[in-house]
Order: structure tokens, then C-alpha cells, then sequence
């Protein structure tokens, strides 16, 4: 076998990855990207890329390809390892809720930020309902390509958005109604 050849040619590897980021196919038909938490990509065909969350650790078998001094790397296996940490509780004493009232009768003071704080669009908080709607639908949207669960064709991508519209409405709608 030439150097050319045996440079082309396949091999199986084990590794432990921790996936960093999930990259959608760029087309039909095509390969999504895995990138690890020590910046190498593995493709995996976008049937598969659900079985991956982003900060999960994998016990991974793949095939490593050279071609033209780029080494690809195609995942066909994967067992989880572990799951992430949970987040850090962020800024947890000032967005905390208030209680409705204290047992001596006197009401909670409210913090004077929420006080002094001008209304604008005529809502107490900046976010609109109907901007609080668009930003639900985009991020579930996001979500579902970035895991491969839809694909990116104008008449899918107008079936999901009208579905999470109607399922904002069904949840949360309801709530600027009042």
C-alpha cells in the first residue's frame, strides 16, 4: 500500500469528548458537526445529533480520515459519561420573589429600582408581549436546528413557527390578556 493510499485510509478510535458546541447540517443530506471541549470537530449524520447535549461527556468510537493533510473525524458510536453541572445560581438574592405580604400585616418594600423605573410601551418591563412571543418562537425554533429536528425548508420552518406560536398562545398567551 502506497503512502497515498494508507494516508486515506479509515482507522477506528476510541476517545472521551465533552461536547462543546452542536453545529447543524448545512444542507440536505449533509453531516452536522460535533466540536469538543478541546476544539476538534466529529461529523455525525443529523438522525444522530440528538443523542448528544452540549456540555454531556461521551465515551465516543469514530473513524479518522486524512485527506490532503485534513484529518476528519466521523463519529458511529457514543455512550454517555456524564452530565453536566448545574449552572451557578446567579444574582439569586436581588431577582428573588418577593412575598405577597409579612405576617404583621405591613406589605414588602419593593426594591426602589422597581419603583423609580419608567414604564416604556406601556408595560412595566421592557419586553412586549408580542416581542416576549417573536423571542419564544426564535429560541425554540434555534433549538430544534440546532439538534437536527428540523429541517431548514420554508414549508417546515413555517409549520414549526406556527405550531410554537400556537403553543405560546395556549401557555403564555393567555397571560397578556389579563
Amino acid at each position: 500500500m502506497n503512502a497515498h493510499a494508507m494516508q486515506q485510509a479509515a482507522v477506528l478510535e476510541h476517545s472521551t469528548i465533552q461536547v462543546q458546541a452542536i453545529y447543524p447540517a448545512k444542507a440536505a443530506n449533509k453531516s452536522a458537526t460535533i466540536k469538543d471541549s478541546d476544539g476538534q470537530l466529529f461529523s455525525v449524520w443529523p438522525k444522530d445529533v440528538g443523542l448528544y447535549r452540549i456540555g454531556e461527556t461521551y465515551e465516543v468510537e469514530f473513524t479518522s480520515t486524512t485527506k490532503n493533510g485534513v484529518t476528519y473525524r466521523d463519529l458511529k458510536r457514543c455512550q454517555m459519561v456524564s452530565k453536566p453541572q448545574p449552572a451557578p445560581a446567579q444574582f439569586t438574592s436581588h431577582h428573588a420573589p418577593q412575598p405577597r405580604s409579612l405576617s404583621s400585616g405591613a406589605t414588602p418594600q419593593q426594591p426602589s429600582q422597581q419603583q423609580s423605573a419608567p414604564q416604556q410601551n406601556g408595560f412595566y418591563r421592557p419586553t412586549s408581549p408580542r416581542d416576549a412571543e417573536r423571542m419564544f418562537v426564535c429560541s425554540t425554533l434555534n433549538a430544534f436546528i440546532q439538534t437536527g429536528r428540523v429541517d431548514c425548508h420554508v414549508e417546515v420552518l413555517a409549520s414549526y413557527v406556527n405550531t410554537l406560536r400556537d403553543v405560546w398562545a395556549a401557555t403564555f398567551g393567555s397571560d397578556d390578556q389579563a
